[in-house]
Order: C-alpha cells, then sequence, then structure tokens
C-alpha cells in the first residue's frame, strides 16, 4: 500500500506546473539565445521564435521582396559592436514580459518582447518598440 501511494504522490507531483523560476530560466535562456546571435555579429534563425499569431501579422505587414524592412527584434537592418542586457523580466501565467536594452553601432535602444509558454516551450508573441506593438500591426 505505501509503494502504491508513494507512486501515485510521484505522479502528483509530475503533473505540478514548473516553479516560477524554472519557467523564467527558460524565458532567459531564449532571450540570450536570440541576443547572444547578434553579438555575434549574426541573425538569430527566426524558425521557432515567433507564435503562429505573431508570424501571420509579420506577414500581413511584409512586403514580398523585403519583408518587413528590419529586424524587429532589434530594431535594426546590420549590427555591429552590439551588446545587450535583460533590463527586466516578469513572469505572468503563461506568459512573460522582458524589456532588452542594447546598444548596436554606439546607439542604444531597447524592446519589450511578450513571451509565451505554449507546448513548454517559450516563444515571442509580441515585439513591442516605442509603444507600438508588432502584434498589432505596428
Amino acid at each position: 500500500m505505501a509503494v502504491l501511494l508513494g507512486g501515485l504522490l510521484a505522479v502528483a507531483a509530475l503533473a505540478q506546473p514548473a516553479p516560477r523560476g524554472q519557467d523564467l530560466a527558460g524565458a532567459r535562456a531564449l532571450i540570450d539565445r536570440i541576443y547572444a546571435t547578434y553579438a555575434r555579429d549574426a541573425v538569430p534563425d527566426p524558425d521557432g521564435l515567433y507564435t503562429a499569431e505573431l508570424r501571420r501579422s509579420i506577414r500581413r505587414q511584409s512586403d514580398g521582396d523585403l519583408g518587413l524592412g528590419y529586424d524587429p527584434l532589434c530594431a535594426c537592418q546590420d549590427t555591429g559592436d552590439f551588446t545587450y542586457r535583460i533590463a527586466s523580466l516578469v513572469e505572468n501565467r503563461g506568459s512573460a514580459t522582458a524589456r532588452v536594452d542594447f546598444d548596436n553601432f554606439g546607439e542604444r535602444h531597447g524592446v519589450t518582447l511578450v513571451l509565451v509558454l505554449r507546448g513548454g516551450r517559450w516563444l515571442i508573441g509580441d515585439v513591442i518598440d516605442d509603444g507600438a506593438s508588432l502584434l498589432n500591426g505596428g
């Protein structure tokens, strides 16, 4: 009986949501993966970064040849001498909001990322730049 009860408790523990710190660790890892790429003077692969809703919004706003005409994650077309820091990261049930500040070619800027947890993975649900939402058409 004790073995059965122990097994049931173990299964119940696995069904619990991850502790808040673990959730934010995954969000932080996504942000670091994206912005460390810019710091290496490369561009992150957008596949698997955005929610389906944000991908559709980006397609609607894109020119056939140029796309958006800029990279919304760095608010830039090119990068150089790129550094970044996560200024804030706040979790809300199933989502998080991150402020990422960066220097690019000596100019300071920052964006707010709205991250959502889908299928155990963090994805970017919106990019807000100077109050304009990419998801809502800029």
